[in-house]
């Protein structure tokens, strides 16, 4: 099943990027990252949603959220993601 995007873009003045330290190839998915890890941290994504987000598996989206000391909380949603990501490489 192929998930639907929603592109969003976000422009940023030239100071603001070259004072975040990363290299322009890197940016995009350092800023999706950091948006996972904020909404995640912020209850409004799962672990499951701020991965996809993020564009990372499961145990790097785990190590990112270490590395920022963010608390990992794994609710009755989170399982849900897990089972339904279980059945679809089981199938």
């Amino acid at each position: 099943m192929a998930t639907e995007t929603q592109d969003v873009v976000v422009s940023l003045p030239r100071e603001v990027a070259d004072s975040l330290a990363v290299p322009a190839s890197e940016l995009s998915a350092w800023m999706r990252a950091e948006l996972a890890v904020h909404l995640f941290r912020d209850g409004r994504l799962t672990s499951g949603q701020a991965r996809a987000l993020a564009g990372v598996d499961r145990w790097s989206f785990l190590d990112l959220l270490r590395r920022q000391q963010v608390p990992i909380r794994y609710g009755v949603k989170d399982l849900a993601d897990d089972l339904e990501g279980l059945a679809r490489v089981s199938t």
